[in-house]
């Protein structure tokens, strides 16, 4: 199993089956890796005696290990139908749940991880940095964490839509236009994209001609209007 970073991956695979010496050695092996970017195919170069190849990528924000850290976790699994089998067994015995994903959609799965965990914390750091504008003893990230976690547990009792709070989920197009005004071009640019997100979550919790306002009020800018409110 190659747990490395991915864009090390090809490398040490190359250097490694370059060190092995030439025998049936790998004959009925499996070889994983664990990047959510790449298929399986990056391990070819261990395609020696029959060995079959497969990723195996768990949709986990590990930053140190822990003892049950997968349990309950869902990995996603690809590449050749032995290593695929390999991986489902590997994930179930350690408590998690699998999900088979497309060769050719890979990278489209890892994108929904980052969106799922990474990005979180690029929201998070532009929270903190607005808190800290806002006032005159400004605010810290552990004055948003309650309200981040909250807002994750709402979603995972109820779902997105019916977890969702916040004035795109009520309607309140007077508060969204008030937020657009107050942000620099490029956090307002960040909250429109994202805002537009949230009101196609909404599902039918508003009504058509709410979402049509707050659709047209989030639009990209025209070139002349653009600017304002940037000091």
């Amino acid at each position: 199993i190659f747990c490395v970073p991915d864009d090390a991956l090809a490398q040490v695979v190359t250097a490694w089956a370059a060190a092995l010496p030439p025998s049936p050695s790998l004959e009925g092996r499996v070889a994983l890796h664990t990047s959510g970017i790449h298929p399986a195919a990056v391990l070819a170069p261990l395609r020696r005696a029959g060995t079959t190849l497969g990723s195996w990528h768990p949709l986990l924000a590990l930053a140190e290990p822990r003892q049950g850290a997968f349990r309950g976790v869902t990995v996603g699994v690809e590449g050749e139908p032995g290593a695929v089998e390999l991986g489902e067994r590997i994930a179930h015995a350690v408590g998690a749940r699998t999900i088979r994903i497309a060769t050719e959609r890979k990278a489209l799965y890892h994108a929904a991880a980052v969106f799922g965990a990474n990005y979180l914390i690029a929201c998070l750091g532009v929270a903190t940095r607005l808190l800290e504008e806002s006032g005159d003893d400004g605010g810290e990230l552990e004055d948003l964490l309650p309200l981040a976690r909250s807002a994750l547990e709402n979603v995972a009792a109820v779902g997105l839509e019916a977890g969702m709070t916040g004035p795109i989920a009520r309607g309140d197009i007077g508060t969204v236009r008030g937020h657009l005004e107050s942000l620099d071009p490029a956090t307002r640019a960040l909250y429109r994209a994202l805002a537009l997100e949230l009101l196609s979550a909404a599902g039918e919790r508003l009504g058509r001609g709410e979402r049509d306002e707050l659709a047209g009020l989030l639009a990209v800018e025209p070139e002349n209007r653009r600017g304002s409110g940037s000091g």
